[in-house]
Order: structure tokens, then sequence, then C-alpha cells
């Protein structure tokens, strides 16, 4: 018998992954309507969210469930050996990568906000800039795991058999590879909130400036998707303090925890960016409603407003 989590995964992963990929596509289908600099960083954090919840539904998810986990026990190559090892060495990489874009796009939306004059200048050449910048910060958290092995090993909890995925071998013990995830997920916004609070304190003078306000609704955006990934970090956090003192139970809890605090890490976005893009959400509903169909319901509802504007005079 399945489990409910099960279920309610295998329903709801499949949704959103496909919400990114039509939201990023819209992006380049319609490069005019979303020609901020801001959508190509949507675009590289919806390119890492998917690469990460990939990582996760192997390295976390499964392994969770012992309806379906029984070949990282039987399949020798992924229960050791280079599967595992690669999918711990890249799931630090593209981690650190994710946290990277949330402070490059708090750093464009502050610019676009207190220095809207240089905003393009600035971004013309600082997205290449950024790029290496991704590049680096991944780099740098997880070059040390790339000799290093790791295996998915088994434990028996209430008569079920669950997987979990550690380090086997470390060729760098002198770094933690926990006190770095728990840096990293702290310093994005350490660094995102009080940048997008500073640009909130510009907008007094320029709200005015239509322009402006649009530019506030993607740093809305960009907020909320820094803040949505605090969840993740405060779990990292008490799971590095309690160290080796932690029991079974409480492994067990954060373990399960995981993909949930995951999903919410990388999957808000897509959400998020329907309720603050009014372009975004036109286009995802031009999929299901026809464009004349809006049209129509649009000249339908000016008529009304103009005779009840007549009736009323």
């Amino acid at each position: 018998m399945w489990s409910w989590f099960l279920i309610v995964y295998t329903i709801y992963v499949p949704i959103f992954t496909l919400l990114w990929l039509l939201e990023i596509s819209f992006v380049f289908v319609y490069r005019k309507e979303f020609s901020s600099s801001y959508y190509f960083f949507f675009v590289l954090c919806g390119v890492l969210s998917l690469i990460n919840e990939l990582i996760i539904n192997f390295g976390t998810r499964l392994p969770l469930f012992p309806e379906v986990n029984s070949f990282f026990g039987t399949v020798s190559c992924i229960q050791h050996g280079e599967f595992p090892s690669l999918l711990y060495a890249i799931g630090h990489f593209f981690g650190g990568a994710h946290e990277t874009v949330n402070i490059l796009t708090s750093i464009n939306r502050a610019t676009a906000i207190i220095i809207p004059q240089s905003h393009d200048k600035i971004w013309k050449y600082g997205i290449h800039l950024s790029c290496g910048i991704v590049l680096i910060v991944g780099v740098a958290g997880s070059w040390h795991l790339f000799d290093s092995t790791a295996i998915f090993i088994g434990f028996v909890v209430d008569g079920e058999i669950y997987f979990s995925m550690f380090q086997d071998h470390n060729n760098h013990p002198e770094i933690s590879d926990t006190r770095n995830a728990v840096i990293v997920a702290f310093v994005s916004p350490a660094i995102s909130i009080p940048l997008c609070i500073l640009a909130t304190c510009f907008l007094r003078k320029k709200w005015k400036l239509r322009r402006i306000r649009t530019e506030f609704n993607l740093l809305l955006l960009g907020l909320s998707s820094v803040l949505l990934c605090l969840p993740i970090a405060f779990h990292q956090l008490y799971a590095y303090i309690r160290g080796k003192s932690l029991n079974q139970d409480e492994i067990m809890t954060l373990y399960r925890m995981l993909p949930w605090l995951f999903d919410i890490r990388f999957f808000s976005p897509t959400l998020l960016v329907l309720i603050t893009d009014s372009r975004m959400r036109r286009k995802l509903s031009n999929l299901f409603i026809p464009q004349e169909s809006t049209e129509m319901i649009r000249s339908h509802r000016a008529e009304v407003t103009t005779t009840f504007s007549v009736v009323r005079h």
C-alpha cells in the first residue's frame, strides 16, 4: 500500500515541474514582454531549481519510501560507486549556485529601484559577471566532494527499511559539508533582505513612476523567494547544532521533512510569479482561455461599465 505522502508527491511534483517549464518558455517566446534583466535570473533560478529537484528525487525523496526504494539496497552501482558520489557532489554545487542566484536577484532589484537611470547599463555587463559568480560559488562549496565517495545506507525504523545518502570517504576531513550548507543558506537572506529593505526605502519619492511600481512587484517576488528559503536554512542549522546528539526519532523526523522543505524552496517561485506578475498570469491563462475570448470578456466588461456610468448620470 503506497503511503499518502508518496501519492501526494506523485501529483504535485510533476505539476510544479511543468509550471516551471511553462514559465521559463514564456520568457523565451515572449522576450519583448519579459525584457527586464530580472527574468534572466528568474530563468536561471528555474533551471537550477529543476536540477535540484531531480537530485532531491533520487537522493532524498525516493529513499524515504519502502514501496519504491528497494533498488537503493540491491543495485550495487546505485547503492555505492559513482552514482551516489556524483549525486552528493553536484547536490552541493547546485544548492550553492541557487542561493547565489537569490543574492544576485536582490542586487538586480535594488539597482532597478535605487538607480533606475543606470540599471540597464550595469546589467548589460553584470549578467555575464553573474554567471561567473554563480559558477565560482558553486565550485567553492563542492570541489572537495568530487574526489570523495558517498553511499546509500539502509536503516530500519518500525520494521520498514529506509535509505539515506552519507559520505563514505572524505579526502578533505577539515571541511564540514553541513557547516558550509548552513553558511550558504544564511548568507543569502543576510544579504538579500537588507537590500530589499533599502530598495523599499527609495520607493516613497519614486512611487508615481509606473516603471518603479513594476520593478517593486519583481522586488517583492525576489524577496518572497528568499524568505521561503529560510525554513530549510533553520532545518540545517538545527541539525548542525545538535550534530551527533540527535536520537533516531529526531533524525527520522528531520529526514522526512527534507523533501517538503526543499519543495518550498525550489517550487515556490512558480506560484509567487503568478501572484506578482500580471504578464505571466496572462500568458498562462491564454493556454486555457483563447485570447479572443479574453478580449471579448474585457470588451463586455468595458461596455457594462460604460452603460452603468451613463445610467448613473
